[in-house]
């Protein structure tokens, strides 16, 4: 059997309100209003690991916690000028600007340790570091 892992998941899709910010702060540069709002409308939605949770009422409590964190996560995505982003960034606000879906069993199919993209630079390093000094 497959290994439950101890943690439950929070998956977010960004709804009309989140596009329509994004589409306001993103660089006219890179790409038009029109692409980023199909870029997001036909995106993935972003999965975050949080405390494993097996009642509703634990997990709407978990999600009060970490609101502000995901929600940031995903403002960040789109804009590192936090002046361009909305004030209030609590559980209402999440919800009212992405879909949001969790799921309280999470289970591990890979036979491998989880690393996180920074372990995974770092490795990348060593062996262009190790590449070089041969």
């Amino acid at each position: 059997m497959l290994p439950l892992v101890n943690r439950s998941a929070v998956l977010l899709r960004p709804k009309a309100p989140y596009i329509a910010w994004a589409q306001e702060v993103h660089d006219p540069g890179e790409m038009s209003p029109e692409e980023v709002a199909e870029a997001l409308g036909d995106a993935e939605p972003t999965v975050y690991l949080v405390p494993p949770c097996d009642e509703e009422e634990e997990a709407a409590r978990v999600l009060a916690e970490v609101a502000e964190m995901l929600f940031e996560e995903e403002l960040e995505a789109w804009s590192t000028d936090t002046s361009r982003w909305p004030g209030q960034r609590d559980l209402a606000a999440l919800q009212e600007w992405f879909e949001i879906a969790f799921i309280t069993g999470v289970v591990d199919t890979v036979d491998e340790e989880m690393a996180d993209e920074d372990d995974e630079d770092e490795e990348d390093e060593e062996v262009l570091l190790g590449d070089e000094e041969r």
